[in-house]
């Protein structure tokens, strides 16, 4: 921890004494501040004077603290102080599975065990490019996000642990954050972290659902469905589909009369269809075989443009 005057000893220091600094430096996390001693922490840090010794507070706040400007210390004693409760993320897909990809629903883990979705208030990109880069994604100056409250399933009995994240910078030791919010789920973050397009190795597997939600694989006609290998599964928006789009995932899905394919587009087809997410937009094939496509899981769609397919003749 650096003070404009140089920076704090850590001769008998305790958790009341970390608190009354971390809130008077302004951070809302308090929960669980940590500190050490290190007297290397910075470039230069043995050039700098020290200036307090002796830190005593009766509560938390600093204008409870006493201190002395004399010490006899030396800076292998230097208090580094970590006023964020030490906080992991990972990224999970539709069946609520943590996965690899760049691409899920946003969860944050305490090291007390709670987990829960991360609140949309406040957010920017650069808290989605410090958050990326955390989790160790190299092309993390890509990352983009978005709002998105029926992402996974049983998403809604989860809690919402994170707010008002704000980050000043890249690095995710910048930001702040609080762990107590004023959301509901329609603001939790899903995050990419990455570019947009699909990577051209990643499985997608396509099905037709009946009225009734039923999955049979002889069916000719339904709710085009795609599902991705990671298990993120919903409904194809209808921008740039085409009838060669029509026939490349009829053919994709093993039908002969492929070339009858056809399409249309509608909202209310299925029961419970408004529910699922929109998971595949801008669909464009250059042929009949599915591996000359290429496609988005952003969209700017609504139910509305989910496109119901039938490969094969009336």
């Amino acid at each position: 921890l650096y003070c404009r005057r140089g920076i704090l000893r850590s001769k008998q220091w305790y958790q009341r004494r970390v608190r009354a600094i971390c809130q008077e430096l302004g951070f809302q996390n308090l929960e669980e501040p940590s500190w050490e001693s290190d007297g290397s922490f910075m470039e230069e840090q043995s050039s700098l004077p020290i200036v307090m010794d002796d830190l005593s507070c009766s509560g938390y706040d600093f204008a409870s603290c006493s201190f002395s400007r004399e010490h006899n210390c030396g800076h292998s004693e230097d208090v580094v102080i970590n006023c964020n409760p030490e906080v992991t993320f990972s990224l999970v897909d539709w069946e609520g599975r943590t996965h690899s990809l760049n691409y899920g629903l946003l969860i944050a883990t305490y090291r007390d065990g709670e987990s829960g979705t991360v609140c949309d208030d406040g957010f920017t990109t650069t808290n989605a490019i410090a958050i990326c880069q955390e989790m160790g994604f190299e092309d993390s100056e890509y990352a983009s996000w978005e709002s998105d409250g029926t992402f996974m399933k049983e998403q809604s009995s989860l809690p919402i642990v994170m707010d008002n994240l704000s980050c000043g910078g890249y690095d995710f030791s910048s930001c702040t954050f609080s762990k107590d919010h004023n959301c509901g789920h329609s603001e939790d973050v899903v995050l990419r972290c990455g570019p947009a397009e699909l990577e051209p190795d990643l499985q997608v597997q396509f099905s037709l659902f009946d009225r009734d939600g039923n999955l049979n694989s002889t069916n000719t006609y339904g709710l085009l469905i795609a599902t991705y290998e990671y298990g993120e599964s919903g409904t194809v928006c209808d921008d740039g589909f085409t009838k060669t789009n029509a026939m490349a995932i009829c053919q994709e899905m093993g039908f002969e009369d492929f070339k009858d394919a056809s399409w249309e587009s509608d909202g209310s087809f299925m029961e419970e269809q408004s529910s699922l997410p929109i998971v595949m937009d801008n669909l464009s094939c250059g042929g009949y075989n599915f591996s000359s496509c290429s496609f988005s899981t952003e969209h700017n769609c609504g139910h509305s443009e989910d496109v119901v397919l039938r490969c094969g003749s009336m």
